[in-house]
């Protein structure tokens, strides 16, 4: 089953499983034996959420919005184009979608809220960054195009994090997967990523002990 625009609310850990608090139109209550917490950005918050699960297992959430600029008109280039990586992102880099459409970015900037807010005036070091690899961009032929941000587990301070599968054998909850800090290369490593999922779920289920079976 399928629900869109029912947001999770509050859960409570049982011996058989978990009870969800539902929102949306029409909110209701759930069980499941079975819970797999891949809420991307809000995933610390959600578990947070989740009465029965051990806080001091639940990472700090931090929010680094990228943006991307357009390009008006065509540009020499039939590859993606990636420069060195800066702290907490890729890199401006340039990519080319289905239709030919140039794009640049995700630039860099940690925020304390979900925002996606799409700043032109950051364009201007846009233009810095490409013509680091392209000096001939003109001037004026970069629009503002969207935003993203990534679901960072550590600061602008810390050492980079790596994605985080957290089953039983860490937070003691039988049932449960959580996923931290799944950034855009989760998307390309969903298969692996689900497979590790069904891993961790496998070893144990509700109800036969915290240890791995």
């Amino acid at each position: 089953m399928v629900v869109l625009r029912t947001p999770v609310l509050s859960g409570k850990v049982r011996d058989d499983g978990f009870d969800l608090a539902i929102g949306g139109d029409e909110p209701t209550a759930i069980h499941c034996r079975f819970l797999v917490n891949a809420a991307g950005l809000y995933a610390p918050a959600l578990a947070r959420a989740i009465e029965g699960v051990p806080p001091e297992t639940i990472p700090p959430a931090y929010f680094c919005r990228g943006v991307y600029f357009t390009l008006t008109g065509r540009a020499p280039f039939r590859r993606l184009i990636y420069p060195v990586p800066v702290a907490g992102g890729l890199g401006v880099h340039i990519t080319l979608d289905l239709a030919g459409q140039v794009r640049f970015g995700p630039d860099v900037e940690w925020i304390s809220s979900v925002d996606y807010t799409v700043d032109p005036a950051r364009g201007e070091k846009f233009y810095d960054a490409v013509r680091t690899y392209w000096p001939d961009l003109r001037s004026g032929s970069l629009q503002p195009g969207y935003a993203g941000i990534r679901p960072k587990i550590s600061g602008p301070a810390d050492p980079a994090a790596d994605f985080v599968v957290q089953g039983p054998e860490i937070h003691g909850v039988p049932g449960l997967v959580n996923l931290y800090g799944i950034e855009s290369p989760g998307l390309t490593s969903s298969l692996p990523l689900a497979d590790e999922v069904a891993r961790k779920l496998a070893r144990v289920a509700p109800g036969e002990g915290d240890g791995e079976s």
